[in-house]
């Protein structure tokens, strides 16, 4: 988990670093699936009774929305 969750923000640098926006698409791709494989080991360690944080999850959604809707906005300035 916590190599996933370090994956996440590292990507988005990464992606920053490139001089075009299409790369950096690419690499905010990259984080949003790490940011999925992150919120899969989170349900699981819920179910196997390791945490039961439920405002976790809540912020998991908020940070996938915020993630996206910054996608699309790149997206649009195509």
């Amino acid at each position: 988990m916590k190599r996933t969750a370090v994956s996440i923000p590292s990507n988005i640098a990464e992606g920053a670093a490139r001089l075009s926006n299409k790369e950096f698409l690419r690499f905010l791709y990259v984080a949003l699936g790490s940011f999925s494989e992150l919120e899969t080991q989170c349900i699981i360690a819920r179910k196997l009774g390791f945490f039961q944080n439920a405002k976790l999850f809540e912020d998991i959604e908020t940070i996938r929305k915020r993630l996206i809707n910054f996608i699309k906005y790149l997206k649009s300035k195509k």
